[in-house]
């Protein structure tokens, strides 16, 4: 691998070269592993030798196992990140945390101390590649290695995947690692590698787990009865709010959490709504918007002239929100709603802008609510139904799991089924008012998957996550690649609830600072 070799020549070259000829003022301090400790995907070096006067950073790298196509886990951290985190105490003795090991064996794991003065001067460094230019600032870095043995996992589920194909070498993806949002079983969430192995679970004590989760800023938000948390990839959580008392929620998890226009998108419970409710929170947890859709619905019907209360139900699941983003050129915030439609609100006023979804459903049976329906050209355009996971692409369409199931929860015009799932992206043309879609994967069209299941794009890739094949009997994960070549196709033993939705992250240069 191109990254094994790279690492390695650092460790030949400049590395080795910071070692053996440290600068005078130095050579009383030698940092050295004193000990380490592990769990199954996450350790602890110690490291005795710091020089509290010039220390500033630490980085640690995984190797990935022999074969591997996944880039190598990397974190660095910066003293402040440690000394916030209790790993160092500008003392000679250092802790650094490593993650994402893979378990039941034992991983080649490099650290690097490095005694550069400025962030800057340090981030120079990091974006150069040749040893020439390295060699200004190579008796500032102390290289070591040590082999670090993990216990083996004893939940096999996510172990050893059934490979329809493996991780093809001729086919780029732009992620290494996905996260699964889980929650049938004893953690989440769940993050395997595109080679598939398990890398890291999430466990916290004291709180069960969750089906809505979200990877952001190197760490997973979560939801735990009416609690936010967020949860350091070191195993470390903080619950950063309650929302009964002050937003009435009731449950905090029911189906995902999205990024919104300024912070995170929490699909919410409350004391008078069943899966219809929306608040966006900041990083910290603070409530920033409110968005009732049993509120906004209800008010769009009322001004056509209609009764909305054979609509909107509060007391059922009328809606079923399953995500939700902010389409920020549209200033839109796209919600799914599984039992009718793709919906977009204006953010700042939240009115309806346009609704997009199967005409034969019972809310196309409210003129009021079908005047803002996007138009489509049948059969060049298959509308959404029962879908999930939308966001917004690179190229600026609508892009969604098209689950292709009928609505459950309506009293009529329950809408078209298919027989298969797709993913697939549309333009929408608000002058037109019309919605056209630019791209479906199909798979053949044997692929059922009727409930849960996303896709995501990341730059020229996408991963797909076929939550409930043949009503959950597996799960199906797809790496698409440019052109839609498959980089690879794993089976994972039963249903949506080991991994409803998963998401692209990226562990392979991580930043602590």
């Amino acid at each position: 691998m191109k990254f094994k070799r790279r690492w390695a020549m650092l460790i030949s070259g400049a590395f080795v070269l910071g070692v053996v000829a440290p600068n005078p003022s130095q050579a009383a301090i030698a940092p050295a592993i004193d000990s380490v400790e592990a769990t199954y995907f996450t350790g602890r070096v110690h490291i005795e030798g710091i020089d509290p006067a010039t220390f500033r950073f630490a980085r640690f790298l995984i190797e990935t196992k022999d074969g591997g196509l996944a880039m190598p886990v990397q974190a660095t951290f910066s003293r402040e990140y440690l000394t916030s985190r209790g790993y160092y105490a500008g003392q000679t003795d250092l802790t650094v945390p490593v993650f994402g090991l893979y378990q039941g064996r034992t991983n080649r794991v490099h650290i690097d101390v490095i005694n550069h003065h400025t962030l800057q001067e340090f981030s120079e460094v990091l974006t150069r590649t040749s040893l020439d230019k390295m060699k200004t600032q190579e008796s500032r870095t102390v290289h070591l290695t040590t082999d670090i043995t993990t216990q083996a996992w004893v939940d096999g589920r996510y172990l050893n995947p059934n490979k329809y194909q493996a991780r093809s070498n001729s086919v780029a993806l732009n992620y290494s690692y996905m996260m699964l949002k889980n929650w049938d079983v004893g953690y989440s969430p769940t993050m395997m590698d595109t080679d598939g192995e398990l890398r890291w679970v999430g466990e916290v004590p004291g709180y069960g787990p969750s089906q809505a989760s979200l990877f952001h800023d190197n760490g997973v938000y979560f939801g735990s009865g009416q609690t936010l948390l967020r949860m350091e990839l070191d195993g470390t959580a903080v619950p950063l709010k309650n929302y009964y008392e002050s937003d009435h929620v009731t449950y905090i998890g029911h189906h995902n959490y999205d990024l919104g226009k300024n912070g995170i998108l929490l699909e919410v419970d409350r004391t008078t709504d069943v899966e219809s409710a929306i608040i966006e929170v900041d990083f910290a947890g603070n409530v920033l918007k409110t968005f009732d859709f049993n509120q906004i619905i209800e008010d769009a019907i009322r001004e056509g002239g209609e009764d909305p209360s054979g609509f909107v139900r509060r007391d059922s699941d009328w809606f079923h929100n399953n995500s939700a983003t902010y389409w920020r050129a549209q200033d839109t915030l796209v919600v799914s709603s599984r039992e009718n439609f793709v919906i977009g609100v204006d953010y700042e006023t939240q009115k309806i802008k346009w609704i997009f979804g199967d005409v034969t459903k019972y809310w196309y049976s409210f003129k009021s609510l079908r005047k803002y329906a996007l138009s489509y050209l049948t059969p060049n355009t298959e509308p959404p139904i029962g879908q999930h996971a939308v966001s917004i692409t690179a190229q600026g369409e609508l892009m969604l799991f098209d689950n292709g199931t009928q609505s459950f929860n309506q009293p009529t015009m329950g809408g078209l089924s298919r027989g298969y799932a797709a993913p697939r992206r549309y333009t929408i043309d608000l002058e037109k008012r019309m919605a056209t879609m630019t791209w479906s994967f199909e798979h053949d069209q044997n692929i059922y998957s009727p409930i849960c299941s996303s896709i995501y794009q990341d730059g020229d890739s996408y991963l797909i996550d076929y939550a409930s094949v043949n009503w959950g009997q597996t799960i199906r994960l797809i790496g698409l690649g440019r052109g839609d070549r498959v980089a690879f196709d794993y089976e994972l033993p039963g249903g949506w609830g080991n991994g409803w939705n998963s998401q692209p992250i990226h562990l392979e240069n991580l930043k602590f600072l």
